[in-house]
Parts: C-alpha cells; sequence; structure tokens
C-alpha cells in the first residue's frame, strides 16, 4: 500500500513571501510586550518568589525591572530575526510544505535572541533556569503566533500571483 504524494506546490523564493521587517516587528514588538506584563502579574501575584520579591521591593520597582528586563528581551528578540535577514539572501525557495517548519525556526531563533539578552540581565534571578525557560517558551509560542501567520499568508499571496 503506498501513500499518494502530496499536491506539490511551487517553489517560491523567500524574499517573494517574507513579510517586510516592518510588518513583523509592528506585530511582534506589542504582542511580546502584552505577553510580558501578563507574565509579570501571574510571576508577582501567582508565585511564592514574586510574591517575596514583591514584599521585599515593592510593586513599582520590581515592574520597573521587569520591564527593563522585558524590553532587552523583545529586544534580543528582535536583534536575532534582524541578523537572520542580514545574512540570509532570500533566494531560496520553499515549497508550501517547508514554510511552517521555516516559520517555526525563525521563531526558535528569536526566542534563542530573548533568552541570550535575559541571561545577562538575570543574574540575580531567585531561580536563573525558570526565567530563561520561560522567557524561551513564552517568546518562542508568542513569535510563531506571529511569524507563521505572516509567513504563510504571504506564501499564498505570492503563490496567487503566480498562477
Amino acid at each position: 500500500m503506498s501513500v499518494a504524494p502530496a499536491e506539490e506546490s511551487p517553489s517560491i523564493s523567500l524574499a517573494t513571501f517574507r513579510p517586510s521587517q516592518r510588518d513583523v516587528l509592528a506585530r511582534l514588538v506589542p504582542t511580546l510586550l502584552g505577553v510580558g506584563l501578563v507574565a509579570f502579574l501571574g510571576y508577582a501575584l501567582a508565585t511564592q518568589t514574586g510574591r517575596t520579591q514583591l514584599d521585599e521591593r515593592g510593586f513599582v520597582p520590581l515592574l520597573l525591572g521587569w520591564i527593563a528586563m522585558l524590553g532587552l528581551c523583545i529586544l534580543g528578540a528582535v536583534a536575532a530575526l534582524a541578523a537572520e535577514r542580514g545574512v540570509s539572501t532570500g533566494l531560496r525557495s520553499y515549497t508550501r510544505q517547508r514554510v511552517l517548519p521555516l516559520a517555526l525556526g525563525h521563531s526558535i531563533l528569536a526566542a534563542a535572541g530573548a533568552t541570550f539578552c535575559s541571561f545577562w540581565i538575570s543574574g540575580g534571578a531567585y531561580d536563573l533556569l525558570t526565567v530563561l525557560t520561560c522567557t524561551f517558551v513564552l517568546t518562542l509560542l508568542f513569535t510563531a503566533s506571529v511569524l507563521v501567520p505572516a509567513y504563510l499568508t504571504g506564501f499564498a499571496r505570492a503563490e496567487a500571483a503566480r498562477a
């Protein structure tokens, strides 16, 4: 019993369907900022470590420290995506089946950049491994929520324009 091959889609170059840096940043930065602020509330109010830090430092100083870390993490994610654009010519072609792994790979790259930057500012964290893990997972999930639809939509447009 053989499996029928998937419908072949045309190969389209990355430069043709990848959204512009401005479009990605306009959606990614507010998304990560919102997620980070919600994560702060969860951390500060729902965890023992967060409540301890809240009692020791107070709400405003803890929030300002969190915003500084959040800004650096977002900068790391954005820098990683910008670096990828800087080294990629965009000439490699992809089929529809390869667009999802590409977008997820770029999301992993952004999460790695955010985690790297988080490491430098989180030196005084009570549980550094938890901070880094949460940074990576949240950045990966919510960057993918921005990049996957943008890449798939861009590919569909390029495919329609080609037809």
